[in-house]
């Protein structure tokens, strides 16, 4: 469903946010809008990048699911055996689990390396976190940090930065750094492997 976004600072379309993408991600991926999802995701395997109909949203923080996504079609492996290969090394008997993991430690590698190839959007980025911050997306509002798991905390560390500040033991700490620190997508895998245990 191809549809027209409006912001509440400046209207932009579909169409202008569309050809960013293909020009960012330096080939003709497809972008949709799609009411029935809840968040942004690329389809590797398809190269659709599809975004969640979302009312009153700034170009911030459309920009930021767009470029997010974008990072997964520049970074992420697009072999599904490569990924299934990963899973499987996470524990091969929670699937599902594993790939969350997997995808927390590349979210965070897919983003740092897409702020350092377009420096520019290193503030939508700020303000879109904050944005999403403010909109409850990520449920902490009126809930304690330190009662999520240690996943969900990494999680928001890498996305949130210093929106919010989020205590780690000294233990916990070497598993942030390191998921901070991944470069390669072998580096996201050993590190969701070591969060995992």
């Amino acid at each position: 469903m191809i549809a027209t976004a409006t912001a509440t600072a400046s209207a932009f379309t579909f169409e202008t946010k569309s050809l960013l993408a293909k020009l960012l991600a330096t080939e003709n991926i497809t972008m949709q809008h799609n009411p029935s999802v809840t968040t942004a995701y690329f389809d590797i395997k398809q190269r659709l990048l599809v975004l969640p109909v979302w009312q009153n949203i700034s170009e911030d923080l459309y920009d930021l699911l767009v470029v997010h996504e974008v990072g997964h079609a520049l970074d992420t492996p697009p072999s599904a055996d490569i990924l299934k290969n990963a899973i499987e090394s996470i524990d091969a008997k929670n699937p599902r689990g594993s790939k969350m993991f997997l995808n927390v430690v590349e979210d965070g590698r897919i983003e740092k390396l897409v702020r350092r190839r377009y420096p520019g959007m290193r503030r939508s980025f700020s303000l879109g976190y904050k944005e999403l911050l403010d909109r409850n997306f990520f449920g902490t509002a009126g809930r304690s940090i330190k009662s999520y798991k240690l996943i969900d905390r990494i999680n928001l560390h890498l996305k949130l930065g210093s929106a919010m500040i989020i205590d780690f033991t000294p233990a916990e700490r070497k598993l942030v750094e390191m998921a901070e620190n991944c470069e390669t997508f072998q580096d996201v895998v050993n590190t969701a492997q070591a969060i995992y245990k």
